[in-house]
Order: structure tokens, then C-alpha cells, then sequence
């Protein structure tokens, strides 16, 4: 099922608390900024793949690089 997982690296917290057992897949998780992510992954035995992010995007940052 899933959880709600706030921390600092909610992402991965998330596949940190999947890979102990703890939660399942999907997880939605709660960022600093108070954003809601879902976190859908695949683990297998030991490994944890195809891990995949959803949620809003905004641009936090724009710039140019000019040729030197």
C-alpha cells in the first residue's frame, strides 16, 4: 500500500524504507516544500528498479551559459 514518508531526501527515504520492508509501491512522500511525490519502483529479491517520480514540476532555476 502506500505511505507518507517526509524527510529530507524523501525519494530516498522512500526506496531506503522499501528496501527494509517497511512500504510498498507505490509511496507518496512529502518534500521540504510541502510538494507531494509519488515514488513507483519494482523490487526484486534484494535490488530495488525502475524506480520512477510523479508529481508537480515548477522551474526553481534559469540561466545561460555563453561560450568562452
Amino acid at each position: 500500500g502506500s505511505a507518507r514518508v517526509a524527510s529530507f531526501a524523501s525519494s530516498a527515504a522512500a526506496l531506503v524504507a522499501a528496501q527494509q520492508g517497511k512500504v510498498t509501491s507505490p509511496v507518496e512522500v512529502s518534500t521540504r516544500g510541502g510538494e507531494v511525490l509519488l515514488v513507483d519502483f519494482v523490487r526484486e529479491k534484494n535490488r530495488i528498479t525502475k524506480v520512477w517520480l510523479e508529481g508537480a514540476v515548477k522551474t526553481v532555476f534559469k540561466g545561460e551559459i555563453e561560450n568562452v
